[in-house]
């Protein structure tokens, strides 16, 4: 397909366009190449994932402390919670026999003001 070109200068405004839009390609080539190298890096990770390094003995160590300590730590949970419930019976026991002797010092003192009213009243008449 050959263009025919009237005049000089739509040649050579045909040819400037083309040159600048050449030189805005050639702008985006850094760009490009950065884009580039990040997708094969992140393909690259995709295919062959990088694998842990392996524990030495004073991590491993470390983590087999860690394990010990957290079920030590669920042992003394269940202890507490049993010893929560006790505390909260021997609580309310406590509260009952507070107002039982509450009641009976108070009926105590009721029969001693009955009987040092009574007598009183009787040492009048």
């Amino acid at each position: 397909m050959f263009l025919t070109l009237t005049s000089p200068l739509t040649a050579h405004c045909i040819l400037r366009r083309a040159r600048d839009k050449v030189r805005a390609l050639l702008s985006y080539t850094p760009i490009l190449t950065l884009c580039h190298s990040v997708c094969h890096s992140v393909c690259q990770y995709c295919i062959n994932p990088p694998s842990p390094p392996p524990l030495s003995l004073s991590q491993g160590d470390i983590v087999d402390n860690i394990e010990a300590q957290v079920s030590k730590s669920v042992d003394h949970i269940e202890v507490a919670k049993a010893q929560t419930k006790k505390a909260v019976k021997y609580q309310s026991k406590a509260r009952k026999k507070v107002l039982l002797l509450t009641l009976i010092v108070l009926c105590v003192l009721a029969v001693l003001a009955l009987i040092v009213g009574l007598s009183v009243g009787l040492r009048r008449s």
